[in-house]
């Protein structure tokens, strides 16, 4: 690991702030290839060790779709094309009011200062209730380059109708257009507008947490992390699903998908260098970023709310979620880890009626009916 400090909160706050900007677009044109710095670059093209990932749950492997565009990795012109597959995937209406226990809204949280207004998506439960509610601030994965409010809503809204919390998912901007720090604002923008509307809104402040999964996960992660360090509403809990937290690629398990997998060696580094404008792997990037980072700087993590983390033994990134779960444990952080047998990127999202997604995702649920009845 780096033995680069992470930024101060001081200073990460400065690199933290983004240039004015007139709203948020997204360009359907193919991007051009942006040339990685050395480092970078001779890291993703080194030859890596020969490894073989544990073998697939029988299940899973039936389902699994090799490659997250048209059965091949991610290469950044492949962008415009894994939004229109994922613009494909919108849940219809009916799978989220769950048969009439949950009520979908669309709302646009005012930004701070030169900051962009933020879509929201809020899943309000349709029970009646005579106290302050328990809420989840969702983050949707996509590898940070693709996805909306409405990605991965229908687990969420299950969430809203068995547990009676309200459920707000965050539309971040989305990189190359928007790079790092503009989704972590987005998601500070939302956070900080449900604890200062939260009288309005119905819910507790101390009963709030945040759940992301896959680049989700890792947003979710380092808002926690900010929140912490720089004195920000806090979130009394969070969960992160097969999260994205390093863009270095240095761990056994990034080594073992590389042209196969639902998310490979190839697609993340796409993703991670889209996220960070091209220096995915460089020494100075900022824990906020890439909230492994951290690792080297316990001090970041004493102090953190109770976490909740798992992964599938075949996912790219199961060795950078157990780094980070071991990491918060050493540093005193009350935190559960699950690592599924088997599991792929992503398996408990995108087949949720297979026997281990059903174990897995009834797991989360019972963490978080913990957090929200403490």
């Amino acid at each position: 690991m780096s033995d680069t400090p992470v930024r101060s909160p001081r200073t990460v706050d400065r690199h933290l702030r983004l240039p004015r900007s007139p709203g948020r677009t997204y360009d359907s044109t193919p991007l051009p290839q942006r040339q990685a710095p050395s480092t970078a670059s001779s890291a993703m093209s080194s030859p890596s060790p020969a490894r073989t990932h544990p073998p697939y749950d029988d299940e899973l492997a039936e389902r699994l779709v090799n490659g997250p565009v048209d059965g091949h990795s991610l290469h950044r012109a492949d962008i415009p094309r894994l939004r229109q597959i994922s613009a494909s995937w919108r849940p219809h209406p009916a799978d989220l009011t769950q048969g009439g226990a949950v009520w979908p809204e669309e709302r646009t949280i005012p930004g701070h200062g030169d900051q962009p207004n933020v879509p929201v998506l809020i899943l309000w439960p349709t029970t009646p209730f005579c106290a302050p509610r328990a809420a989840l601030i969702a983050c949707h994965g996509g590898g940070m380059v693709t996805g909306s409010a409405y990605s991965g809503a229908p687990g969420l809204a299950g969430w809203v109708a068995q547990l009676g919390l309200v459920g707000i998912s965050v539309e971040y901007r989305l990189a190359p257009e928007h790079p790092y720090p503009a989704a972590l604002h987005d998601v500070s923008t939302v956070v900080n507008w449900v604890h200062d509307q939260h009288h309005n809104l119905g819910v507790d402040p101390a009963q709030t947490g945040i759940f992301g999964i896959s680049a989700g996960g890792g947003l979710a992660a380092a808002y926690t992390l900010r929140a912490h360090s720089e004195g920000l509403p806090a979130p009394a809990f969070q969960i992160i699903q097969d999260a994205m937290l390093d863009d270095r690629h240095h761990r056994p398990s990034t080594f073992e998908h590389d042209g196969s997998g639902a998310w490979d060696r190839t697609s993340s580094w796409t993703a991670w260098n889209a996220y960070l404008a091209g220096k995915a792997g460089h020494a100075d990037t900022p824990a906020y970023a890439a909230p492994a980072r951290a690792l080297d700087h316990p001090d970041l993590l004493r102090g953190l709310p109770p976490t909740y983390l798992d992964v599938g033994t075949a996912d790219l990134f199961r060795d950078d979620v157990l780094a980070y779960a071991t990491g918060l444990t050493q540093a005193g952080v009350a935190t559960e880890l699950h690592l599924w047998p088997g599991g792929w990127h992503g398996f408990s999202e995108m087949a949720p009626d297979t026997t281990l997604s059903h174990v897995a995702n009834e797991t989360r649920t019972r963490f978080l009916r913990r957090m929200i009845h403490r």
